[in-house]
């Protein structure tokens, strides 16, 4: 397969977003990593990722978003501190773990009943999930076990002949994957550290524990494979009725 380098532009946008519709892959840039997206609705297309990436089929995908109210396409009871949390981040590199719609595919969501979501605050990002029509979904744009990255050339040394576009944006200003926050539960629970910090998610809400949250800042700087691990290990021991690794790593069950 020949990979292809494209400018951002407006031409570029819509090339690219015309791989998506036809069930293709995509590299494109956001304010954490460049993502690999996907139409978040086409199994085949999500198949593509993890073929591409040589991810683990178990490992569950985040979906991006380029509007608040798209997060109803893919996600369902969506709580009030949810939406507390969405009107005060987004969009932002936060990304929410929520319970999700039966239209999505079980091979983004890796069989689980909840789904990651957020709303980049890349305009680029978000420009360009608008012109392909749907939410996609994307991990980092690296093969599995490399670095992800933050330019487009950097996906492309990793991932050339791997897919058909490389949409060439801006570097990425973060540099490192978005925080996770669990909100099915009883209390909400930091899956993975990122730069939207626990103090900040903590303000939102009443009820805080200092001590977890002490737990949770002492332990974000542990190193984002192993942040990665524990996320979808998390999601996995929870579908299993499994007491979480997290809980244990971070103190409280990460609860606020």
């Amino acid at each position: 397969m020949k990979t292809q380098l494209l400018p951002y532009n407006k031409k570029n946008v819509a090339v690219a977003a015309e791989v998506i519709k036809n069930g293709g892959i995509v590299a494109f840039p956001t304010e954490t990593v460049y993502g690999l997206g996907a139409n978040a609705f086409d199994a085949r297309a999500v198949d593509k990722i993890f073929a591409a990436k040589g991810r683990p089929g178990d490992n569950p995908l985040i979906v991006h978003v380029c509007k608040k109210s798209q997060i109803e396409e893919v996600a369902c009871e969506i709580s009030a501190d949810a939406r507390k949390i969405i009107d005060k981040f987004w969009p932002d590199s936060l990304t929410l773990v929520l319970k999700k719609r039966d239209s999505l595919p079980p091979n983004v969501t890796a069989g689980l009943d909840t789904v990651a979501v957020r709303m980049p605050a890349s305009r680029e990002a978000r420009g360009f999930i608008r012109a392909c029509g749907v939410p996609l979904a994307a991990p980092s744009a690296n093969k599995s076990g490399r670095p992800s990255p933050t330019s487009a050339l950097q996906v492309a040394e990793d991932m050339d002949g791997r897919l058909p576009v490389i949409l060439s944006g801006r570097n990425c200003r973060v540099g490192i994957e978005s925080t996770v926050l669990d909100l099915t539960g009883d209390a909400p629970v930091v899956l993975r550290p990122g730069i939207v910090s626990a103090a900040s998610i903590e303000a939102q809400f009443a009820r805080t524990s200092l001590q977890t949250l002490r737990a949770l800042l002492r332990n974000g700087a542990q190193s984002r494979r192993r942040q990665g691990k524990d996320f979808c290990a998390l999601q996995r021991s929870r579908a299993g009725g499994e007491k979480s690794r997290f809980a244990v790593r971070y103190g409280a069950g990460g609860k606020f």
